[in-house]
């Protein structure tokens, strides 16, 4: 019965080695370690949320410069045609008022809200 036990033993050294025991290797992380990965997950998480914020603010600043260069081109055309602006220059004048509504300018806290 000897050399069965041996047998036995040695499977058991194979399945050890196979899947250690995480109590015996050390392999189980201390309390520190996973507060710091959801410290740096949460820093991360927030970082993201910070560079989306930015994008959405640059995208809003970019459309209400394009209704400010809108208006500047409305007054040239107004200055350029005199007493015929209202006519020629309709269709600039209904493209800036469109751009004002659609385009008004938001801060981040109306991005978080919607």
């Amino acid at each position: 019965m000897e050399p069965a036990a041996t047998v036995d033993k040695l499977k058991e050294n194979d399945t050890e080695q196979m899947h250690p025991n995480p109590i015996d290797r050390n392999v189980v992380e201390p309390a520190a370690t996973v507060d710091k990965l959801k410290e740096n997950a949460t820093k991360q998480m927030y970082q993201r949320e910070m560079e989306r914020r930015d994008l959405v603010i640059l995208e809003s600043w970019v459309k209400t410069m394009e209704v400010r260069l809108v208006r500047e081109e409305l007054e040239k055309c107004r200055k350029g045609e005199g007493p015929n602006a209202m006519e020629n220059c309709r269709w600039l004048a209904e493209k800036y008022m469109q751009m004002l509504q659609d385009n008004k300018l938001k801060g981040y806290k109306v991005i978080e809200r919607a």
